[in-house]
């Protein structure tokens, strides 16, 4: 990465009135580029859906442990529990679904309770198909002919998702919502008397099928209690570049963790995404109970959230993942016990988008902060920053000219401007105010055209504007060694009445108006088309802008002062 810097002309005033210009002079000028250029982008809800999905799952064999206090949701079958000290096996699972069009506002949803007493026969060898289908939404179709699954679980990209928990006898099919980084693993549960039986799958988008053979150990399951309980389900986003807290009730206990953030490209709806994603995990002593059914110990747990960022930083929607896991056996010298715990929800807010395929990819830094840049096939620009500016430039990188992007984004109220090459390094770009602009008239092609002469003092890749003189057409020379050499036309670009240069830079330009040359290039703005809805206009912003403008000039001169 290449960082250059421009140092400033001195300007010979007053101490006070030095340091007040310096800070107008650039807190305008950040103004007019951020104004001109581009709206800010933010999420957009509208047309988004929610998914939720949350199931527990308790297999226990052998002495049931000491009674434990549920409170409401479990309370009635404390009571079934008691009687059945005589039984050997039990499973217990919970479930609870909800899919709705994205609000924002948490909601209440119903879950259903089922524990099962299993007595077991003999070894019994099962030979049949798994056909496993994962559409590019994340819907997962499972059919089974081996009986006796318990659990599904999805593995992608250091994550571990309980995406269906239940009791199915006989071949069956089962659908459900899960979410795969791209590619990932898919694990079947199977009861097989005083243990289970991972059968673990490779995962991605598309149809597989496969044969197993399974000798497991026959059980007969029978309902002895079914309830109802309460679940609240959370829709609000995740906070950009903010850590998060997250907690899972499992029984009577809780797990919770802080997660800070980190960058990475995450697969969304057919393509790679900039993604921010927060991840916790760890092991927690647990007291966790279902009635009788106990399980005491360490318990791991893991988070995660994936939020997913489009063009011009738009959010595209994010994923929610909670995972707990316990499993152990106990041996005594009057009896034993084997208990096995997978709990989770899984939550994907998302709306009907279609990505840009990502052409171009690299990672900056703002203010310290990391942002994923994607250049798309189609030449916009993605980040999990907020981009403010996208616009193509032409650079010359490894001895030739080629196309690249300028881009502006922003982080936390933190602007800064970069150029991406088709290679993926990045140039830092520094905004400058020209030290002199004044009016000429220049000879081109033998006409005489009305034309600015702007000087600019600065070193490295530079961005400047200045108010353009008429409204025509406007070619942008510089001078070198003497000489004028036209700019490259996508260098410099017209936007608010603003005439905007990106160079490598030389200490004076010519902007001509009306001459018969290159004529200027547009620059995506926010008028550019949006992975999730429009974009808020520039007029809209110009209130907002104004007004913050006019608070930084005032906080300025009251610092200043107070340092006179």
């Amino acid at each position: 990465m290449v960082k250059m810097t421009a140092p400033m002309k001195a300007v010979k005033f007053k101490p006070l009135f030095r340091r007040l210009s310096v800070f107008i002079i650039f807190g305008l000028l950040a103004s007019v580029i951020t104004l001109s250029l581009v709206s800010s982008a933010s999420s957009s809800s509208s047309g988004m859906s929610v998914t939720y999905e949350r199931f527990d799952s308790l297999y226990h064999v052998g002495s049931l442990g000491i009674a434990h206090d549920m409170g409401q949701d479990t309370h009635d079958m404390h009571g079934v529990l008691s009687n059945l000290s005589n039984s050997s096996a039990f499973y217990y699972f919970s479930n609870a679904t909800y899919n709705s069009t994205y609000s924002g506002e948490s909601v209440k949803i119903e879950g259903s309770t089922f524990l099962y007493a299993l007595t077991f026969g003999k070894v019994t060898s099962y030979s049949g198909n798994i056909s496993i289908r994962l559409n590019q939404n994340g819907l997962l179709n499972v059919d089974s002919q081996i009986p006796q699954l318990i659990r599904v679980i999805v593995s992608t990209s250091g994550m571990s998702e309980l995406v269906w928990a239940g009791l199915l006898m006989n071949g069956s099919s089962i659908t459900t919502l899960s979410y795969v980084n791209e590619t990932g693993t898919l694990t079947l549960v199977f009861i097989n008397g005083t243990s289970l039986v991972n059968v673990t799958f490779p995962l991605k988008e598309g149809v597989a099928q496969y044969h197993e053979n399974l000798d497991l150990v026959q059980a007969t399951p029978k309902l002895i209690a079914q309830s109802t309980h309460e679940v609240e389900v959370q829709q609000n986003f995740p906070r950009r570049y903010a850590p998060e807290d997250d907690e899972l009730t499992v029984g009577n206990s809780s797990v919770n963790s802080s997660t800070n953030y980190n960058t990475t490209l995450a697969y969304f709806n057919g393509s790679l995404v900039p993604a921010l994603v927060w991840k916790g995990e760890g092991l927690a002593l647990t007291d966790i109970g279902f009635g009788k059914l106990g399980v005491v110990g360490r318990s791991y747990f893991q988070f995660s959230t994936i939020e997913f960022f489009g063009v011009n930083g738009t959010v595209l929607g994010y994923v929610h993942d909670s995972f707990l896991s316990k499993e152990g056996s106990r041996q005594g010298i009057i009896s034993s016990s084997y208990s096995s715990l997978v709990a989770g929800e899984l939550k994907v807010v998302t709306g009907k988008v279609t990505p840009p395929k990502p052409e171009v990819e690299t990672e900056v830094k703002v203010n310290g902060e990391p942002a994923v840049i994607i250049i798309t096939n189609n030449g916009l620009a993605e980040s999990t920053a907020s981009v403010n500016l996208s616009h193509p430039v032409f650079v010359v990188e490894h001895g030739h000219g080629e196309g690249a992007h300028l881009v502006e984004v922003s982080i936390n109220g933190t602007y800064q401007f970069f150029v991406v090459t088709p290679s993926g390094n990045v140039i830092n770009v520094t905004p400058v105010k020209p030290a002199n602009v004044t009016e000429t008239v220049l000879n081109v092609s033998g006409g005489k055209y009305p034309a600015q002469r702007i000087v600019v003092q600065a070193n490295g890749s530079i961005i400047f504007n200045v108010s353009v003189l008429k409204n025509q057409t406007v070619t942008v020379y510089k001078e070198v060694n003497g000489n004028l050499v036209a700019l490259n036309s996508s260098n410099y670009f017209v936007v608010n009445g603003k005439l905007v240069v990106y160079d490598d830079p030389s200490n004076v330009y010519y902007a001509v108006y009306g001459a018969p040359s290159t004529t200027t290039s547009t620059t995506s703005t926010s008028t550019s088309p949006s992975s999730t809805g429009t974009s808020a206009g520039l007029g809209s912003l110009l209130p907002v802008v104004a007004i913050v403008v006019v608070i930084l000039v005032i906080a300025g001169a009251v610092f200043f002062m107070k340092r006179k």
